[in-house]
């Protein structure tokens, strides 16, 4: 009777986290179809598009985030791309060249702001798996969590989808996801006995929970 009452719990708990990750992955989409739509992000990617074009930005070339036009064009979205992330709790926000894979915009300003998905170091990396798997699917795309270089390699997951503009897809959106959402869920402990731990582990064997 024990250990049947114990399997229940056990079932019980496991079920409860699913519908849990579940719908954090929900609102994540949500979160990401909604700002792909908006007028904030169609103004940013034409002023981006509009720099790539002035200063003839060539395929296997960084994004120039440095030059002053580039600088200039940012720094007026910078008020509400900040606010997004800080009020949304995402780790990074990208905006990425759909035809060459520069990343044009990025929030938190690491070594991958400028870099090229394409073509540059970092074209093997979830991010650049993200920008890819996103333009063939033609919709929201998870990459799973692994190790991010530009990140001091702390794990990290992708969202990325397409942005049209006009029409025609000019651009993809990412989001990048740490683990301390995913971790917030698995440590809730509400219920739980003194000893109960759960545990998240992806199908290569590795913790997706901290």
């Amino acid at each position: 009777a024990l250990l049947s009452a114990n399997d229940t719990r056990l079932s019980m708990g496991r079920d409860l986290k699913k519908n849990q990750i579940q719908n954090f992955f929900s609102e994540r989409i949500g979160d990401i179809e909604v700002l792909s739509r908006s007028k904030d992000l169609a103004g940013l990617i034409e002023d981006l598009i509009h720099v790539h074009n002035e200063l003839e930005v060539k395929a296997t070339d960084p994004y120039p985030v440095q030059n002053p036009l580039a600088s200039e064009k940012i720094k007026r979205h910078e008020t509400f791309f900040q606010g997004y992330m800080k009020d949304y709790g995402y780790y990074d926000v990208f905006v990425i060249c759909a035809k060459h894979g520069h990343v044009m915009y990025s929030g938190a300003k690491e070594s991958d702001y400028g870099a090229n998905l394409s073509s540059g170091p970092l074209k093997e990396s979830g991010l650049a798996q993200a920008y890819k798997e996103a333009l063939k699917n033609g919709r929201p795309t998870f990459v799973d969590m692994k190790p991010y270089a530009p990140s001091k390699d702390a794990p990290a997951m992708f969202l990325a989808t397409p942005v049209k503009v006009d029409g025609e897809v000019k651009a993809v959106l990412a989001f990048q996801l740490s683990d301390e959402a995913i971790s917030k869920v698995m440590n809730y402990r509400e219920g739980y006995g003194k000893t109960q731990e759960d545990y998240l582990v992806g199908p290569d064997k590795l913790m997706r929970s901290d």
